[in-house]
């Protein structure tokens, strides 16, 4: 019997070449779509993050926001009484001249009389005073945010007199006189006809130092306590207003 020979069929390797080519473009394919995918999923995390940070800040923003709001309305609730009344400066208004200020300085005083054997020392006080007029300031009061602006003139110095004298005056024949009270013998009246010289010098003399100190020394604390008496003022004239504030200025 005759053999049949079976037939194989040749596959050309253009075919696997075709295929190969396929395969890879696929996987390239696959490859390219996954690390886009990727990228994606990482931008819209990042987005993600941004917004939450984005909204967490608003959210606390309006949360402290809120909180004021009502803050301010409780405020408003508990003080409505207080703050439909008006602010009254008219006790200020009629204060003539306020005291801002007292200052003070020491000196001792010698006199020897060789004649007469008499020497004589004191020791005097001189004291002065700053002042400000309020009927002479300017005032302008807004109600409605309990503010009251004043401008005040400049504060005023004045020498008001000589005060905690101590005297001592003796005589080179060893009567010493302390006060009015004397040990030994001399001439008291004499002592104390020095002792009214020595008292005309030292009211000139500490008149002109302590003018001179006050213009050098105490003005800027005049003006500082001057802000602080009138603001005690302004919130003592008005107990209902207890939110009120005083912006204080002086003249040129």
């Amino acid at each position: 019997m005759e053999q049949k020979k079976e037939q194989h069929k040749v596959v050309p390797k253009s075919v696997y070449i075709i295929l190969t080519l396929m395969i890879l473009a696929v996987v390239g394919l696959l490859l390219f779509f996954l690390l886009k995918g990727s990228d994606y999923a990482g931008s819209a995390l990042q987005n993600g993050i941004t917004a939450a940070k984005a909204s967490y800040q608003e959210s606390k923003e309006q949360a402290k926001q809120d909180a004021q709001e009502a803050y301010a309305r409780k405020a408003k609730d508990q003080y409505k009484v207080q703050v439909s009344s008006n602010i009254s400066i008219l006790s200020v208004q009629e204060t003539a001249n306020l005291n801002v200020l007292e200052c003070q300085t020491s000196d001792y005083f010698y006199h020897e009389d060789k004649e007469r054997a008499i020497t004589a020392c004191l020791k005097v006080t001189g004291t002065g005073k700053f002042t400000v007029n309020l009927r002479n300031a300017e005032y302008c009061v807004d109600q409605e945010r309990c503010v009251v602006f004043i401008r005040l003139p400049q504060p005023v110095f004045e020498y008001t007199g000589e005060t905690n004298e101590e005297s001592l005056y003796f005589d080179k024949d060893s009567t010493v006189h302390i006060g009015s009270f004397e040990i030994g013998n001399g001439t008291t009246q004499e002592g104390s006809d020095i002792l009214d010289v020595l008292r005309s010098e030292a009211s000139e003399k500490l008149s002109t130092a302590l003018s001179s100190d006050a213009d050098l020394q105490y003005s800027e604390s005049a003006k500082e306590s001057a802000v602080k008496l009138l603001t005690e003022l302004v919130k003592a004239a008005n107990p209902d207003v207890p939110d009120v504030t005083v912006d204080i200025s002086f003249m040129e």
